[in-house]
């Protein structure tokens, strides 16, 4: 196999499959491949497992996947893991592995663990066509409905009044079409595979995977940014671990959004900046400080007044943990406001004035378009805001797409980055 199609692969260790392989004389056949002259058992669990083994090779011989990866770590089947999805039994996998490879039912390549790199693959498995035949020529597999249950009168829009409660209203052209949009939008994540290729991180729930927009106070051109993923709820550490079906992800963001979009807002050409836009040009400031004046910069433009904003700055200051901004030793919170809404000077309107969920509504629009792009596509990406995760064969195209949205917009085309690529699979 190349590196593309070792890449291009699916797990084994999961209920989901397109096709099932069910017939008696197919199983039983290949009971014979594994077992020899032991008697048949339909309903014992070696008979379970092969009929989840066919199911996943033919599936993926049917679909645009390459092959199956799974593990030959013993730990990876404890019976009530993470991991072990489908309570298979290490021995019984192996056992019908290794039977369906010696009489070239199937194809298989070795996995490997670099102890020192701590990076490695796991292994893989293909249908050969002598293995089609057979499941062919005694069943005819067809393909099981997708059952997503999205219904077509789903609601995913919601306004919320500024105690952030929700809200009824009453259905326009645009909340209509929002609405439509979400359900085909949700369908599509709904019958494609995200998933992470390290360990699963303590409070990810695979099953939140339903994207709703929300609106804030009691109006329709305030936030509307997306949420409810999972991939939402993760540290951006782990986002570099992030498969769409199977394959690596590539993250692109849009730089310095919110103050892009507040200079184009002013009519004012904001290409000027040569330099990170966040950082701040004085003694003891610079570079190495950009996460805290990036930090200030933001909450000053959320802010609804300069007190807020310091005293937002501060309690970070004052948290625990990974979240915890830096104090500087020489600034205060308060001079740090004042030294970041200076550097913009040209839109300092924006800064302390409760702006944030108006530019918010503005980079949702943008999402929006984003993301109708590619459902229409029917491309599976994912938002976070203003960045977007896509299949790293997709990325050149999410870059140009990303910035013509913007262009055809706004007038003015943004600067993108490339923030991280899935990194190596782990076993």
């Amino acid at each position: 196999m190349s590196p593309e199609e070792l890449e291009n692969s699916i797990p084994l260790n999961t209920y989901e499959c397109r096709y099932i392989v069910d017939a008696p004389d197919i199983i039983s056949a290949v009971w014979k491949v594994v077992y020899g002259s032991k008697k048949y058992r339909p309903e014992s669990k070696r008979a379970e497992h092969i009929k989840l083994l066919l199911s996943k090779l033919y599936s993926c011989n049917m679909s645009g996947y390459d092959c199956i990866r799974y593990s030959l770590n013993r730990n990876d089947y404890t019976i009530g893991s993470e991991k072990n999805v489908c309570d298979l039994s290490y021995r019984v996998v192996v056992a019908i592995v290794d039977a369906l490879v010696a009489a070239q039912y199937v194809g298989d390549y070795s996995g490997f663990y670099d102890r020192l790199s701590k990076q490695g693959m796991q292994s893989r498995m293909r249908a050969n066509a002598s293995l089609i035949a057979l499941i062919e020529d005694i069943q005819t597999p067809i393909p099981l409905p997708y059952e997503d249950g999205i219904n077509d009168d789903s609601r995913f829009i919601i306004l919320k009044d500024a105690d952030k409660n929700p809200i009824p209203f009453i259905d326009d052209d645009f909340t209509i079409a929002w609405n439509q949009q979400l359900i085909d939008y949700n369908r599509l994540l709904a019958r494609s595979s995200i998933s992470l290729s390290c360990p699963i991180p303590r409070g990810i729930n695979f099953n939140r995977r339903i994207v709703t927009r929300t609106f804030n106070d009691s109006s329709f051109r305030l936030g509307g940014r997306f949420y409810g993923g999972w991939w939402l709820r993760m540290k951006s550490e782990y986002r570099k671990h992030i498969l769409i079906n199977g394959e690596p992800t590539v993250e692109i963001d849009y730089k310095g959004i919110h103050l892009f979009l507040a200079y184009l807002m002013e009519g004012i050409d904001c290409r000027w900046f040569a330099n990170d836009p966040y950082v701040i040009d004085a003694p003891d400031l610079g570079i190495e400080w950009r996460d805290v004046t990036k930090a200030v910069t933001l909450d000053a433009l959320n802010a609804s007044s300069r007190e807020k904003a310091w005293q937002s700055i501060n309690g970070k200051m004052n948290r625990k943990g990974k979240k915890k901004i830096r104090r500087h030793p020489r600034y205060s919170p308060i001079q740090l406001v004042d030294m970041c809404a200076n550097k913009h000077i040209l839109i300092n309107k924006y800064f302390n004035s409760d702006s944030g969920k108006l530019l918010q509504f503005y980079d949702s629009h943008i999402a929006s378009l984003v993301l109708k792009h590619y459902t229409d596509m029917e491309i599976p990406i994912l938002c976070i805001h203003d960045s977007f995760i896509c299949q790293e064969r997709y990325s050149t195209n999410l870059n140009d797409t990303m910035k013509k949205i913007v262009l055809d917009s706004f007038g003015m085309e943004p600067t993108t980055k490339w923030t991280c690529v899935s990194d190596a699979i782990f076993i």
